[in-house]
């Protein structure tokens, strides 16, 4: 039985292609992130991760202002316990649910700046069916927690003009805006996606 609903939250680590997952890291603006994952999307956990111990205790802190349980996932020394998820999760286009952990491959890191490497449609729908599918399969086998990864793939900022929206190969619940901040939480550059709400819809029961 599943006794407390979760969230991935990044803090920032060196990535395979080169850059870091999170480059800026304003504390104000992880504190409000996480009040909003403890408020909106009612978890009562959050797995936070990352490389840089300082941002680690940061978020941390602001975690356990929010509420929240924290989960500590130091980058690569994740040790996850047993009978949890610790990071399940799909993409934003069509197709992501089958592509799985590959996903964000879509994405062109040699472009300047990046693009995606093809012609792909959004599909949100698509993510939150992956979301319910695999909640059902976790609350009916017993599974103690999950944690959806991720909050935000800051990574892959949202873009107008061809090839230009990263965020289709974002894993995120939040869709980050490249440039300007967005309607539902002004001050902050991002805009919830349809999984914000399901998973937040999931974890008020």
């Amino acid at each position: 039985m599943r006794t407390f609903d979760c969230a991935y939250y990044d803090t920032g680590f060196g990535s395979a292609v080169g850059d870091r997952s999170r480059r800026e890291f304003d504390p104000a603006v992880v504190r409000r992130e996480l009040e909003i994952i403890a408020a909106d999307l009612h978890c009562t956990a959050v797995r936070i991760s990352g490389d840089d111990p300082d941002r680690l205790a940061v978020a941390a802190h602001a975690a356990l202002d929010a509420g929240l349980r924290v989960w500590f996932s130091p980058f690569p020394m994740d040790r996850p316990p047993p009978l949890v998820i610790t990071e399940f999760g799909c993409c934003t286009h069509r197709g992501a649910a089958d592509a799985g952990g590959t996903g964000w491959t879509i994405v062109d890191f040699t472009a300047e700046p990046r693009a995606l490497n093809g012609d792909y449609v959004r599909d949100e729908a698509g993510q939150v069916a992956y979301f319910t599918e695999l909640m059902d399969v976790f609350e009916a086998e017993g599974v103690h927690g999950a944690f959806w990864f991720t909050f935000a793939g800051y990574e892959y900022p949202s873009a107008a003009g061809p090839r230009r929206d990263l965020d289709l190969a974002s894993y995120g619940a939040v869709r980050v805006l490249d440039g300007g901040t967005g309607t539902a939480y002004p001050g902050l550059a991002g805009e919830p996606k349809e999984v914000f709400h399901a998973i937040a819809a999931r974890f008020s029961r």
